[in-house]
């Protein structure tokens, strides 16, 4: 039998993968370094106008990267104030300290003073999480080390709240009422509850979907955005690719191309490096005892172990094309099979062929999670010859015109069993990573973030002159009018 310890963290794994600090955080350091900067310049004077949005496609790892920019700036804070603890200082907390928190968009709709006490209430979360982490030993510290950061955290907690606690701080108005404006109860805060120079970084996780037809929610993110209050308080907003519109229709400003990032996938190795941290982290390695006994009794060396994880983990990694969602899947894929063992099965070789097929049945989901609604299979087969169309094109050094996939959409529709508008379907085939754009919007429509969605789309293009034949017949028909045929969709392989 698996061992306990590693089989709980399995199941903790298949069962409920938290996005927000995944077993291991890889890359993206030029977009923390692109928040940190604006952070610490921050620390320094206040900065008008400090909105940032990071935006991509579902599953390229906005959540993690904005929990795990919580998580760093908590982190590097308590390890500055026990810096200064370490050498006797008096004034042990760092005279400009900074605290990253999470932001709902349900937050925006409370009237200010509720928003500003729930800011209050994050902080001490994520204080009280910062201690958590160091108790339990998350960051792998000394004792020494993790008792230093402990006290550290808990000075800068004082600091924060000029030592009062967070119910003291939940049970005043400060002279303050629900008809307060937002700048007016940031600044009363600042002056009375939280530090007048600290930095609160802001983190508004899934931004896209902010309510935009929310008259409080709109005054709310109008003061945040535009930064103008004495208090430092950044808003990094994270979403979609359509989160500009959301914030456009809002009444707010377009923003400058450099406080907008896009995340796209990992860089070449970081996803295998991604897998072979999270197995690691999980216990299964030679170099776990509990493992290693494990692989004893199933008549296994830790070498020969590290050789078949090794070899496994690449294919998995080849397989997920560097994109977060896929390598999250790999792993989930790899801990479902093994949770469902036979004690007496041994690592082979078609025990990697099972998890290999696990993570093909989970990314297929995924991907028909992509669409939604009665005419699925439709809105499959007319992505599947948009994507079709690209192939052919980008053989040829040529773009497909939104007009021209549109027309596409459209030829479904002719026969009464339709993709009923394709505008919006193509809209949300955008917004939800199934197709790209032009950075200028919609007028060119380019490939899928990842070829295996592109492949995933031409397959169900395939399926379809079999099991839809009048649809996908009809498509293709419309798409060598299109453009003429090159040889493809019976040879190409995506």
């Amino acid at each position: 039998m698996i061992p306990k310890d590693i089989a709980n963290e399995l199941r903790g794994l298949v069962a409920d993968r938290d996005r927000d600090a995944p077993i291991a955080f890889v890359g993206r350091a030029e977009e923390m370094k692109h928040l940190r900067t604006l952070v610490e310049r921050m620390r320094q004077k206040p900065v008008k106008g400090a909105a940032r949005i990071v935006q991509g496609a579902p599953g390229t790892g906005k959540t993690a990267l904005c929990g795990h920019f919580q998580r760093q700036i908590v982190e590097s804070e308590a390890l500055r104030a026990a810096a200064a603890l370490s050498q006797n200082q008096d004034d042990c907390v760092p005279n400009a300290p900074v605290l990253c928190v999470h932001l709902a968009p349900a937050d925006l709709k409370k009237n200010p003073l509720d928003l500003v006490r729930t800011i209050s209430r994050r902080i001490d979360e994520t204080l009280q999480s910062g201690l958590t982490r160091i108790k339990e030993d998350k960051l792998g510290l000394s004792a020494s080390v993790s008792g230093a950061l402990r006290e550290a955290l808990g000075l800068l907690a004082q600091r924060f709240f000029r030592g009062k606690s967070w119910s003291e701080i939940r049970e005043s108005n400060f002279g303050l009422n629900e008809r307060s404006s937002l700048d007016d109860c940031i600044n009363d805060y600042v002056e009375q509850a939280w530090p007048t120079n600290c930095t609160i970084a802001l983190c508004l996780d899934e931004a896209q979907n902010c309510d935009v037809a929310n008259a409080q929610a709109k005054d709310n993110l109008q003061a945040l955005y535009a930064g103008q209050h004495r208090g430092r308080l950044p808003l990094f907003c994270f979403g979609l690719p359509n989160t500009m519109g959301v914030f456009e229709r809002m009444g707010l400003s377009r923003l400058p191309s450099d406080a907008v990032r896009t995340l796209g996938c990992l860089n070449a190795g970081e996803g295998l490096q991604a897998i072979e941290r999270a197995l690691d982290a999980l216990g299964l390695s030679g170099d776990n005892r509990e493992w290693a006994a494990h692989l004893e009794s199933l008549g296994m060396t830790a070498a020969e172990w590290d050789g078949w994880r090794a070899q496994t983990a690449q294919e998995l990694a080849a397989a997920s094309g560097e994109f977060p969602q896929h390598i999250a899947i790999a792993l989930t894929s790899w801990g479902s099979v093994l949770l469902g063992m036979d004690k007496s099965r041994s690592f082979d070789h078609p025990l990697r062929q099972e998890i290999l097929a696990e993570h093909r049945v989970q990314r297929s989901a995924y991907y028909e999670g992509r669409f939604g609604g009665d005419a699925l299979a439709k809105h499959r087969l007319a992505l599947g010859a948009i994507c079709e169309l690209l192939h052919r094109r980008s053989a040829q050094g040529k773009t497909v015109q939104a007009n021209e996939a549109l027309d596409l959409l459209e030829t479904v529709n002719d026969l009464g069993r339709p993709v009923q508008d394709g505008e919006p379907v193509l809209d949300a085939a955008v917004t939800k990573g199934v197709l790209g754009q032009d950075r200028a919007g919609l007028m060119v429509i380019t490939a899928p973030p990842i070829q295996s969605m592109q492949t995933h789309l031409q397959d169900g293009l395939r399926a379809g002159l079999l099991d839809a034949p009048q649809v996908a017949q009809l498509l293709m028909l419309r798409v060598d009018e299109l453009e003429p045929p090159t040889p493809s969709l019976g040879a190409h392989t995506g």
